[in-house]
């Protein structure tokens, strides 16, 4: 079963305006580990399923925050997801790269069943369900690590 890591930094801009003292600058602002996997992460964790053969049928999604823990979520594999994916990239190959034809923007946009895969790779992500919180007290970390 692969394990996808994703970990998240705890900066944000200090502030919002050229206005503020802070503008520009970077403040800790953690919100904590992600409860749901992002739709841009579904493709990925995919095709890490598929490499690993038919027998493998879930993923784990770790999702890592610098200060409040960690939170573990499971994705099923789905083959049809797979299938169109690999047809879609089979399509970008040959109408683009082996073209030589820079692909124009929003390049599927009317292409038969692609708005049909966008929904797809948000129900998937949607599904993932959480199998763990772990507390940041929890969390293997360096001794040299600075708490904030």
């Amino acid at each position: 079963q692969p394990l996808e890591v994703k970990s998240h930094a705890p900066f944000a801009q200090g502030g919002s305006t050229r206005k503020s003292a802070t503008y520009g600058k970077f403040t800790v602002r953690d919100p904590g580990p992600r409860d749901r996997v992002a739709a841009w992460h579904v493709p990925q964790i995919q095709m890490e399923m598929m490499c690993l053969g038919e027998g493998c049928t879930s993923a784990l999604f770790l999702s890592s925050s610098a200060t409040r823990g960690v939170t573990i979520l499971q994705m099923g594999r789905d083959d049809a997801y797979l299938s169109s994916m690999l047809s879609l990239a089979g399509s970008f190959q040959s109408d683009f790269v082996d073209a030589g034809q820079p692909p124009p923007e929003d390049f599927f946009a009317d292409r038969k069943g692609y708005a049909e895969f966008l929904n797809r790779t948000l129900e998937i992500a949607e599904g993932a369900e959480v199998v763990a919180r772990i507390p940041d007290e929890q969390v293997q970390r360096s001794p040299s690590n600075v708490k904030w």
